[in-house]
């Protein structure tokens, strides 16, 4: 954690509920990380002496590297593309909430410094 950065990072493992194209399980490991910073502005001349703040921006930059661990088989290349979009649309899903969250929680902490 820096003054106007934060970096999160993580590594999890999961396993699929039920099988999945006729396999007991599918293992898929994820790792990655999100890089939370602030982005100067430059002084705001709306603002003139009236003593109002400047801008203030948030970039969120996140990483992910998921690797599904099938069984050997001859038939899981028949299952690439089907695997491949199940995959993208759990991420997609996962990214979202996460990236809510995020906003969120800097928006709560925006505004607690608002009133003060």
């Amino acid at each position: 954690m820096e003054a106007n950065r934060v970096v999160l990072v993580w590594c999890t493992m999961g396993d699929s509920k039920g099988s999945l194209f006729g396999q007991e399980r599918v293992r898929i490991r994820e790792s990655g990380w999100t890089v939370i910073q602030e982005i100067p502005m430059p002084p705001c001349e709306a603002a003139g002496d009236h003593g109002a703040e400047n801008p203030r921006l948030t970039k969120i930059q996140t990483v992910v590297r998921m690797i599904p661990e099938l069984e050997d088989s001859a038939d899981n290349s028949n299952h690439v593309g089907v695997f491949t979009d199940l995959i993208f649309g759990a991420f997609h899903q996962n990214l979202t909430m996460m990236h809510q969250m995020i906003e969120n929680i800097i928006l709560a902490d925006t505004l607690e410094h608002s009133v003060d």
